[in-house]
């Protein structure tokens, strides 16, 4: 919105930019006006910035489609397997904690896609 906003004021100087230009154009006279010589430099100074803006690496919009991270399925086979190498490692295992992180994880991950936490 606010980008839309700038255009027209930068639209509107480079208007009066240009009806300066055409006056000396046709009158054949040099515009000694300060005002139109400072409305020509704040035209001049806002398209920079409008064609800086534009070359911005991130958009400012505000989106709004949720990006989710991507959840693997297992097949039961791997669900069980898993299972049993866990039952045998210790119960101070990193490997277990690092496992919890993970469902913590898919369970954001579900949150976010709208689906519902497994138990």
């Amino acid at each position: 919105m606010g980008m839309v906003i700038v255009m027209g004021i930068v639209m509107a100087m480079a208007t009066v930019m240009v009806m300066a230009t055409a006056t000396e154009m046709a009158t054949g006279m040099e515009t000694n006006s300060s005002a139109v010589r400072l409305v020509q430099s704040l035209s001049l100074l806002l398209i920079g910035a409008s064609l800086l803006t534009a070359c911005a690496a991130t958009s400012s919009e505000v989106r709004s489609v949720r990006e989710c991270p991507s959840l693997i399925s297992y097949s039961a086979e791997i669900r069980e397997r898993a299972a049993d190498e866990i039952a045998l490692l210790p119960e101070d295992s990193a490997i277990i904690r690092l496992l919890s992180d993970y469902t913590v994880m898919r369970d954001q991950t579900r949150a976010c896609k709208g689906i519902a936490a497994k138990s």
